[in-house]
């Protein structure tokens, strides 16, 4: 997922987009819904299990994704108002609509503080904060495993909070920096190893044994493992040592799943992969409009696997619908205000200094 404008094309001959990323950012933004709507519904059984199996790749993954199309971020005027437009303000726009919400309808106490992300608007601040270090990243030697040390040191002495995102932007930096580690040439060495059949067979049994062991464990894996959130969301008193060794499982695991789940991913152009321009978006809809869902779905008692299944159906419907055509042309004002009102642009922004110029 990344923003409207993907910073990672530099000139008119890289601008044909790749039907690999763009499936798997959709299909990534597809198990986001899916996740969001089954969380809700309790903590054992069917749906416990596929929340975690969810959890255990698709943020990883989408950051991945997220650091190798980051590639060519310079920072210059360009990209800065591109992350400006396209990120920020949306950010402080949903910011409002998921604080706003519960109170509306809830009558839930108004917290309008932009300082700490409402649910699932993290990523924008994340992803903000991960635009800027690219420069940073790439100027070390391992910027790889500088960020592991640095996720690794944050979860130290209680750990970071999750104001501004601190505790996930450091937490996932590791899987920012390698995608941003990642080049065309590497990427397309692993789309030819995933189309051999043994290697998509094998990366298939994978995953599905992960879903089976975390159905039969249960309990024994905790959902707070993957949220690489506040060390005080991990159930358990543990020490700063055994935090760490948690947390390097944590990245060993869901970095196999995510390879794995990226092998599987189709490669050919797909009746969605033209959705892939438009997943950040998706993604700002989703968390804007299943606030209100979750609270029924949360509220009934009436869950059973055949029911949560048909959730999950209806959470595939529902993202391909927020990436069609007529709802992004609706909702475009929303999710890029600056893109949308000139006067807001020019309110913004500084005049290009080529437009000064001349009007001096």
């Amino acid at each position: 997922m990344t923003s409207p404008q993907d910073t990672s094309k530099t000139s008119p001959a890289v601008r044909t987009r790749d039907p690999y990323l763009d499936n798997a950012k959709v299909i990534l933004i597809v198990f986001v819904v899916v996740g969001h709507l089954i969380a809700v519904i309790g903590v054992s059984g069917f749906s416990d299990a596929v929340y975690k199996w969810i959890y255990a790749f698709h943020m990883p993954a989408f950051v991945v994704i997220t650091g190798y199309l980051s590639r060519s971020y310079r920072g210059t005027p360009k990209q800065i108002k591109a992350l400006v437009s396209g990120v920020l303000v949306p950010y402080l726009v949903f910011q409002v609509i998921v604080r706003v919400e519960p109170w509306l309808f809830f009558d839930e106490p108004l917290h309008l503080n932009i300082f700490v992300p409402g649910w699932s608007n993290w990523f924008l601040l994340a992803l903000f904060a991960w635009r800027l270090l690219v420069p940073v990243l790439q100027r070390l030697r391992y910027p790889v495993l500088s960020s592991v040390l640095i996720a690794l040191a944050s979860v130290l002495a209680d750990g970071i909070s999750q104001g501004l995102s601190g505790a996930r932007i450091l937490s996932y930096l590791p899987f920012f920096a390698l995608g941003l580690a990642l080049t065309p040439e590497r990427v397309d060495a692993f789309k030819a190893m995933a189309r051999r059949s043994w290697v998509r067979g094998i990366a298939l049994i994978y995953v599905v044994a992960v879903g089976v062991v975390m159905y039969v464990a249960g309990d024994g894996i905790r959902r707070s493992w993957f949220m690489m959130s506040v060390l005080s969301a991990i159930e358990g008193d543990l020490s700063s040592t055994q935090h760490v060794v948690l947390r390097v499982c944590v990245m060993a695991f869901t970095t196999s799943m995510l390879t794995a789940i990226l092998i599987l991913i189709p490669q050919r152009r797909t009746f969605f992969s033209s959705m892939g321009a438009v997943t950040l978006t998706m993604y700002l809809l989703q968390e804007a409009t299943l606030l209100v869902p979750r609270h029924f779905i949360a509220a009934w008692d009436g869950w059973t696997a055949p029911t949560v299944l048909l959730l999950m159906l209806g959470g595939v419907l529902y993202a391909f619908l927020l990436g069609s055509r007529p709802v992004q042309k609706v909702t475009a004002w929303l999710v890029d205000p600056i893109g949308t009102f000139g006067w807001l642009r020019r309110l913004v922004f500084a005049p290009d200094e080529r437009t000064a110029v001349g009007r001096g």
